[in-house]
């Protein structure tokens, strides 16, 4: 006979508290019609509840970018949805579009408070700096850490001074992109060179090298990219100065370069240094070319000695008591 179940029901009849589950069967149409078959009843019951971060974290399961299609997906999820048959559909493209622009401003305001704290916490010390020592420093070179790393910031002494240290923070963001891109790029540099090792097995499965070359090095340049924006943004929100004393402060100086003006040099000396012989001035002080070393054929024992007598070289000049 029919199964007396309904859509709606217990789970178990000792379920603690007594909740009730309702079965679903197939595939929703907003999910079988969106491209990415991505199910929106979850994030929506998300943002309905105010949970943000959650919602776009769900979003970002299925969909790598909820805010490029809340703007240009033609929503064709939208137009199948059954709730169009009462009324109208869900604003599914919008509501991404709101979770993503509404992350973004949370996002901003936690770091314009992270700039006005570092700001105010560094004002203390460039004043005094400032007001006192402004003859003797130009640049003042400020440590800020990520926890992990400290990045010493070299920044315009006056220029933080007139701008309450909003200097200092464009000087720090400009240091974090600068140097995360260079250890990211060093990194990606030595897969790549890995890589080129490890595609060359390719031809035994009668693949193209090349062609396989093409494909990974490309997934790994957006996966470098990737990890740049995250590792950008990560340090950029834990950034604090853990410098304290005003004494503490470093005068920035520019990198020390080698005096060449005490090292001499001739076109001679220069041309003997290149010279593998290893030629030298003579006693007319020219350079003269240092002459190989010859060495005369040595004489076996038992070969007739070369002074002419026709004796064997050992019973002749090559004898013990021979001075040849």
């Amino acid at each position: 006979g029919l199964s007396p179940s309904k859509a709606a029901y217990t789970l178990y009849p000792q379920a603690t508290p007594n909740a009730y589950a309702i079965e679903k069967r197939g595939i929703a149409p907003c999910q079988d019609a969106c491209p990415a078959n991505q199910r929106a009843q979850g994030y929506i019951a998300l943002i309905q509840e105010g949970r943000w971060e959650d919602a776009y974290r769900t979003i970002k399961i299925d969909n790598p970018f909820p805010g490029i299609c809340g703007r240009v997906c033609n929503h064709q999820c939208e137009t199948v949805c059954n709730r169009g048959l009462v009324e109208e559909p869900v604003n599914i493209h919008g509501l991404k579009r709101f979770v993503v622009d509404k992350i973004y401003e949370i996002l901003l305001d936690s770091y314009k408070r992270k700039q006005e704290s570092i700001s105010e916490q560094a004002m203390p010390v460039i004043n005094q700096v400032y007001e006192h020592q402004r003859q003797v420093y130009e640049n003042i070179v400020v440590p800020v850490s990520d926890g992990a790393r400290v990045f010493q910031v070299l920044a315009n002494l006056e220029n933080c001074y007139q701008s309450k240290g909003k200097e200092l923070v464009r000087s720090y963001e400009k240091s974090i992109i600068l140097a995360t891109i260079d250890q990211s790029w060093q990194e990606h540099l030595r897969e790549l060179d890995d890589l080129r090792q490890s595609v060359r097995n390719a031809q035994y499965e009668q693949k193209d090298p090349l062609l396989i070359y093409k494909f990974e090095a490309f997934e790994l340049f957006t996966t470098m990219i990737d990890k740049v924006n995250r590792d950008v943004v990560s340090t950029l929100m834990k950034a604090h100065i853990p410098l304290r004393d005003p004494k503490s402060i470093q005068r920035a100086e520019a990198p020390k370069k080698m005096d060449l003006s005490k090292f001499e040099a001739n076109k001679d000396e220069m041309s003997s240094y290149n010279d593998p012989s290893g030629g030298g001035p003579g006693k007319d002080g020219r350079t003269h070319a240092q002459q190989p070393i010859r060495v005369e054929k040595k004489v076996g024992r038992n070969e007739p000695c070369p002074c002419g007598s026709g004796k064997k070289y050992k019973n002749c000049h090559g004898g013990p008591g021979s001075a040849g």
